[in-house]
């Protein structure tokens, strides 16, 4: 490997030289160490941009551009030479594969998770301070150190737009207390006070009522502690260990080990000890655990769902900024699960998300007992792996006045390149824990090739593909193998787990990257010794740990070989005349493939028989259902890795009228329905598709060649996920097409999307002006034009609260009971619960008279109806409905007063009618319930807890309630008066029809607000 090396070195250095000779009548041309980029949207020119700008730049000059940018919207704003002096505007300086290409970008989202975890309120003995003491400090450095000006780049040509949200995470999921403080907030020098002041007051608050919803359980775990000391006391002696004086001092460290073990076993001090502690004592004390103790998060996930509260964050924010999750934690937190982690790893690296870590205590060596240790390691390799930074805890102690402008840079400024530097931090902190792992560490990695492949493709196509996947450049060079030829060395590198990186070369047989050549391409696998005997067996470990990482690194390879074939096969779609040509038989009507259920399992088939004998006698229709036909099977999660996906979210018109008894269990079938929108939408993508793969499902559009030699040069695919009257609309644009391109279809299709209209007939009833009853009345029937959809401009299919079935515990939208649902869709909901703003309504519906009967339920569906009625007349639109639960949604433009960063989405539910059964609460309880967010308002003499009957079907001599809930997403302002107006506004719309229902239903009132 080092003689390949070193030959493609001596190549290269030849090459420089000739380059360097030719240019400015032999002046010397100095060699430029790193060059640093702007890009003005990040979503769409990301690091495949840089490389694409790398490879046209290498070899060559290039100087700091004054005009406008290129047709990539690429800018160079910076560059360095590599002997340190200072380099001139219009000097031209040589970019070589020993050239740090970075680049940064016009705006930027940041979404700041802050740990608030029981093991942060331990003492550090070494620091002599609680590490919860540290994370304003932190949080201030680091937003100071945002704002810095000239710290590496001039204001005049770096001033970027920095939005921000700030959130907290505590592992107690049923604690009612607002975890998101502010989203979108655009952070400017003038704000950062408010905003600071603003967070600081809701952490103290937010860390008192913590504390103060802990003190019962802590109360119950230290009575247990005592009790558990005692039962040790009565089984040994009081004066036992001085009656054996002379026995030796190891059998009275095992008896002193015995009882630490026992203590141990039941109250663990790792991260999640206190729900431990308190779920065990629990067990031992009653028969049976409240519901206040259940839904704590252990150590060993709480990881991921801090940072799936970043992700829920970062899609809210603009889409054209740069995306960011910094994480001020104590790291003791790990993610243990091999599958779990490199679940976590695709979905980060898709977004194209930064993870920074900010370290808010210190190393191992304090406190490393009980399992109550910090992984800076792992944190180490999550930022390494996503391009963000790991910042230490006593790195952070001499900075003063906000962060050093270097760690600044490295939170704005992503390189291209994989730095193989060493993390002196990680080395020092092995240093002291066992000196003798250091050389381990450091020096026993080897590289040995996994597997190696030949194919016929555009380097540029592959490149993409990889660094999609989160591999990232670590080499680039250009062979010189004769006068006229020459080769490109592209090496990549995937940091796979802690320790293991996954290489991939590329060597192509050609110097232009843009046409299709010969590719090379060798799969390396990067460890220790061991460890790749272990990844690289055959044989079945009997080490279970040692098996499951072998199995995922199988998965991850088979994963690329997979993404391989699928680009091959697409980008082979102009190859031959019988892909692209349609056959006679296939008409825009009708759709090749259609899903057919067997063995309860959706199978794709050819849609008509006609044509399936068609295929069996003609080799031509053979090739093109074949080649389309794999295609269609591919999973939607992989298109992104070979296309660029834009995202269309509508909400279909629903049918008029509604159907009667809608809210009612007695008619499951009922259901809201958008038969005439859906018509007319599936007529529009007929006619701008060229035909349907799967139709409601998946749709082809050739794109004609400008050459007009009838051969089409690409085609882009338009695939729908129809979710009763919500569609999201993917349109998958294969490589190579340009952005103008792009842009131009995404135009088209947003202006056809809201020129679709439909027709609703509407009757109304004439009278005379002084008729009497029985005297005849006229039917007038009038037509009106509707929009058949509506676009949304946020992502409702992650935003989207959906309910299956009623929740068996209605005093909290956390749901932690077990249900037939999916654990996913369960944690789904209780992070969309714990990040949005939530109030929930239930309206007990009281008897006109003592001796009356109950309310019926047809009574109780009509006043739904009259509720569902007037929220369509206020501008929400039926988006969802399941076992007569009805989503409605409406788009909020708050401009004026900007409540939100940009527009908002407004959610509300219906729920159906449900029978309830008093149970008494008592006064001196509700005495003692503080003032949190999320409370209990009684109303009334009588006090009745809502609890749903088991019964699906509803008697008509039990009483009714009725349940509403109202989601809205965190607000992006701090100022006190906004913020009190903002509860008011949704207080207005909360009651939405609470003044008629008052009068006779009201008996009381839960809210609920995140």
């Amino acid at each position: 490997m080092e003689n390949i090396n070193d030959h493609c070195n001596k190549e290269e250095n030849e090459l420089n030289k000739s380059k360097n000779s030719s240019d400015g009548n032999g002046c010397a041309v100095r060699e430029a160490s790193n060059v640093i980029l702007l890009v003005s949207n990040s979503s769409e020119t990301g690091k495949y941009i840089q490389t694409l700008w790398y490879l046209k730049h290498i070899n060559s000059t290039v100087a700091i551009e004054t005009s406008n940018e290129d047709e990539n919207e690429v800018e160079i704003v910076k560059i360095s030479a590599r002997d340190g002096d200072e380099v001139h505007n219009d000097e031209k300086l040589l970019v070589t594969s020993n050239t740090l290409i970075s680049y940064v970008a016009r705006s930027y989202r940041f979404v700041f998770v802050i740990d608030i975890s029981p093991s942060t309120f331990i003492v550090d003995g070494a620091a002599s301070c609680v590490p919860h003491s540290k994370i304003i400090n932190r949080l201030q450095q680091c937003l100071e150190g945002l704002l810095v000006d000239g710290n590496f780049l001039p204001a005049n040509k770096f001033s970027p737009e920095i939005f921000i949200t700030i959130c907290f995470y505590s592992p107690f999921i049923a604690f009612d207390e607002d975890r998101v403080i502010v989203q979108g907030y655009l952070l400017t020098k003038k704000n950062i006070d408010c905003i600071l002041q603003y967070v600081q007051e809701r952490f103290a608050l937010f860390s008192n009522r913590l504390c103060w919803t802990v003190q019962p359980h802590l109360r119950k775990w230290n009575h247990e502690r005592k009790k558990l000391r005692q039962r040790a006391g009565d089984l040994l002696p009081e004066n036992f260990f001085r009656q054996q004086s002379h026995a030796t001092d190891g059998f009275r460290d095992s008896m002193h080990g015995l009882l630490a073990a026992q203590l141990v076993f039941h109250f663990p001090f790792d991260k999640s000890s206190i729900l431990y502690m308190l779920y065990n004592c629990l067990c031992r004390m009653t028969s049976r655990t409240s519901r206040t103790d259940e839904g704590f998060i252990n150590s060993e996930w709480s990881l991921m769902f801090m940072l799936r509260v970043g992700l829920i964050g970062l899609q809210l924010l603009p889409d054209t900024a740069q995306p960011n999750i910094v994480l001020i934690t104590d790291a003791v937190c790990n993610v243990t699960d091999i599958h779990a982690l490199q679940k976590l790893m695709v979905q980060l690296r898709n977004y194209s998300i930064a993870c920074s870590f900010i370290q808010i205590q210190g190393d191992c060596n304090t406190n490393a007992v009980f399992g109550h240790f910090s992984s800076p390691g792992f944190l180490t390799f999550l930022a390494r792996g996503t391009s963000g930074i790991y910042i230490p805890d006593e790195y952070q102690a001499t900075a003063d006045n906000g962060l050093d402008p270097v760690q600044s840079q490295s939170l704005l400024c992503k390189n291209l390149q994989l730095l193989d530097t060493s993390d002196n931090y990680i080395k020092d902190l092995i240093q002291q824990i066992n000196p003798e792992f250091v050389e381990p560490y450091t020096c026993g990695v080897i590289r040995r090739m996994h597997y190696s492949m030949e194919y016929e493709s555009y380097l540029e196509y592959f490149i993409r593909l990889r660094l999609h996947e989160g591999f990232i450049l670590r080499e680039l060079r250009v062979l010189k193998k004769g006068d006229d030829q020459s080769s490109i060395l592209v090496e990549l590198s995937l940091p796979w787990k802690p320790q293991v990186t996954i290489g991939y070369k590329i060597c192509a047989l050609s110097e232009d990257y843009t046409k299709r050549a010969k590719l090379k391409i060798t799969v390396i696998c990067e460890a220790q010794c061991g460890i790749i005997r272990d990844l690289l067996s055959d044989r079945c470990s009997i080490n279970t740990t040692k098996q499951t990482f072998s199995d995922a690194y199988r998965h991850t390879i088979f994963r690329l070989l997979e993404t391989d074939r699928m680009l091959i096969h697409v980008h082979s779609f102009n190859s031959l005349p019988d892909i692209f040509r349609l056959p006679p038989e296939v008409l825009k009507e009708k759709s090749l493939f259609r899903y057919v259920i067997k063995e309860n399992k959706a199978v794709l088939t050819i849609s008509t028989r006609e044509l399936e004998t068609l295929c069996s006698q003609n080799v031509t229709t053979a090739n093109f259902v074949e080649f389309w036909r794999i295609i269609s099977e591919f999973e939607e999660r992989l298109w992104q890795s070979w296309s660029q996906v834009y995202t269309f979210r509508v909400i279909l018109t629903h049918d008029h009228p509604l159907p009667p008894r809608l809210f009612l269990f007695e008619e499951p079938n009922v259901k809201v329905t958008s038969q005439l929108s859906l018509a007319v939408f599936y007529d529009m993508l007929a006619q701008m598709t060229t035909f349907s793969l799967v139709h409601g499902q998946t749709y082809v559009k050739f794109v004609e060649d400008d050459n007009d030699n009838h051969i089409p040069k690409s085609f882009y695919i338009v695939k729908l996920n129809l979710e009763t009257q919500l569609v999201v609309i993917k349109l998958a644009f294969l490589d190579g097409l340009t952005v103008a391109f792009r842009e131009q279809v995404i135009r088209e299709f947003q202006r056809n999307f809201t020129s679709l209209s439909i027709e609703r007939s509407c009757f109304f009833t004439k009278m005379l002006e002084f008729a009497d009853v029985g005297d005849d009345c006229a039917t007038v029937a009038e037509t009106m034009q509707l929009p058949a959809l509506t676009i949304i401009n946020r992502p409702l299919e992650i935003m989207l609260a959906r309910y299956k079935k009623i929740p068996l515990i209605l005093n909290r939208i956390i749901r932690l009971e077990k249900t037939d649902e999916t654990n996913r869709d369960l944690i789904l909901h209780n992070s969309l619960a714990k990040y949005f703003c939530c109030r929930r309504y239930i309206w007990y519906l009281k008897k006109a008279f003592p001796l009356s009967s109950s309310v019926s339920c047809i009574y109780a569906d009509f006043i739904l109806h009259t509720i569902l009625q007037r929220r369509l007349n206020e501008g929400f639109h039926i988006v969802y409905g399941d076992n007569g639960i009805i989503n409605l949604v409406k788009h909020v433009d708050d401009m004026e007063q900007q409540l939100h960063c940009g527009s908002a989405v407004l959610q509300y539910i219906i729920f159906p009618p449900t029978t309830i059964r008093p149970m008494r609460i008592m006064k001196e309880h509700l005495e003692k319930i503080p003032p949190l967010s999320k409370i209990v308002r009684i109303r009334g003499v009588e006090t009745k807890k809502s609890v749903p009957s088991g019964n699906s079907t509803l008697k008509s001599d039990l009483d009714l309630q009725l349940m509403t809930e109202m989601w809205l997403e965190p607000l992006a302002v701090v100022d006190p008066q906004y913020v009190t107006w903002s509860g008011i506004i949704q207080q207005q719309n909360l009651s939405l029809s609470l003044n008629n229902l008052r009068k006779d239903e009201a008996q009381y009132e839960w809210k609920e607000h995140f």
